[in-house]
């Protein structure tokens, strides 16, 4: 890996800052598309999409609380509904500032002000690289909705179902995105400082470093 030339060094460097909008946007378009459902003493009920079995719980947990009814499972439903929309928003936010102010960044020498103001507006957000590997796997909560649904069904309210997709289950692909994302982001970690192609890393010239010697 270290024998690879300089420009796919550098590419990749770029890319670890730019999968994560990529990948939210995949994750965005196929929850919006119906292609999984429950299936209830052998009938198949109906095909839903991530967003319309979100909205359908957020239904039934507004009726339950009407009736009090619904015990552990309208609380545990109630707030993963509400981290359904929280948590990939701020993904969203995240993952654009990243790709933006990474894009910004990097299309200047590493010392200038525009390239070290990119990053501070980045550091807002994502102080630091922990914080960009966690915020990867915002998104899994949101995927994770209908095994959180089965789980109310079968575990708590004692009913035979069972969750069947006709593509790959959500949580599995925006785990293998988060997974895929973070791992090319320690990869590359050395080439981002040989290149200065790190965006947690604010690079000064040496004239400003003269000058915060001198107190100026």
């Amino acid at each position: 890996m270290s024998a690879l030339p300089k420009p796919l060094r550098r590419f990749l460097c770029r890319l670890c800052y730019l999968l994560p909008a990529v990948f939210g946007i995949v994750l965005l378009v196929l929850a919006a598309i119906p292609h999984f459902w429950y299936v209830f003493d052998h009938q198949a009920m109906e095909t839903h999409s991530l967003f319309s079995l979100q909205g359908n719980t957020w239904a039934w947990t507004q009726s339950a609380a009407a009736e009090e009814s619904g015990g552990i499972s309208l609380l545990l439903l109630r707030i993963w509904c509400v981290l359904f929309w929280a948590l990939p928003i701020l993904y969203g936010i995240v993952a654009a500032t990243a790709a933006l102010t990474s894009s910004i960044a990097f299309a200047y020498s590493p010392t200038s002000r525009v390239a070290n103001k990119a990053k501070r507006v980045l550091h807002l957000l994502c102080p630091n690289r922990i914080c960009f590997l966690l915020f990867q796997f915002l998104p899994l909560v949101a995927a994770l909705l209908p095994q959180v649904l089965l789980f109310c069904y079968t575990a708590l309210m004692g009913m035979e179902m069972r969750l069947a997709t006709e593509l790959c289950h959500d949580w599995i692909l925006a785990s293998c995105f988060a997974l895929l994302s973070s791992i090319l982001f320690f990869v590359t970690l050395p080439w981002q400082r040989e290149e200065r192609l790190d965006m947690f890393r604010i690079y000064k010239s040496k004239d400003a470093i003269k000058k915060e010697e001198a107190g100026l």
